[in-house]
């Protein structure tokens, strides 16, 4: 649990068009087939995390200011989705993964030059680990199901890209993901 003085963030870029349609009826299918819902039930829309960590509430003004200034998206660009992908684990979880372009090597550069606000920078954002993902399943598939969906998963026709337009501030609770503006 986290001090009243500390909150935990991510910058995100939100899921639009035809990959948050393709996104939203998939978590509705997942949980009618196979009762998985915990991405589902997340109140902040789907997403792809570039940067999150712990930061002081007396920061996040100087933060909002500085990704104010120099976090611009002055034209919409293409993004194009992979397919699915996946951590396989005791309870494995599934992603649409996304093409790492050098777009998202800019604006991650710009999000680590903010590093001087932040108390911790989440170790999945770094970028030896980090990949351009939106989380479809976790923590609530227990690999007993894994081949079962991924069947299903197979059977889908996903978009082929996406359009990159703007980004959302996500304030992480230990009950949920909040889109905050």
């Amino acid at each position: 649990m986290l001090m009243s003085g500390k909150k935990k963030l991510s910058i995100s870029i939100p899921l639009s068009n035809e990959i948050l349609d393709f996104s939203s009826n998939l978590m509705i299918e997942l949980d009618k087939k196979f009762s998985i819902n915990f991405i589902k039930n997340k109140s902040a829309r789907k997403h792809i995390n570039l940067f999150s960590g712990e930061i002081l509430n007396s920061n996040l003004l100087m933060l909002n200011n500085y990704l104010s200034q120099n976090v611009l998206i002055k034209k919409k660009f293409q993004v194009k989705i992979l397919g699915f992908g996946a951590f396989i684990g005791p309870f494995s979880t599934i992603f649409l993964r996304f093409n790492k372009s050098e777009n998202f090597d800019l604006i991650r550069k710009i999000l680590f030059d903010s590093s001087k606000y932040w108390l911790k920078i989440s170790n999945t954002t770094l970028d030896d680990v980090w990949l351009p993902k939106s989380t479809v399943i976790h923590k609530d598939m227990d690999n007993t199901k894994f081949s079962e969906v991924i069947k299903y998963l197979n059977t889908l026709t996903i978009p082929s890209y996406m359009y990159i337009e703007k980004f959302m501030r996500i304030e992480i609770t230990d009950k949920d993901e909040i889109e905050i503006l």
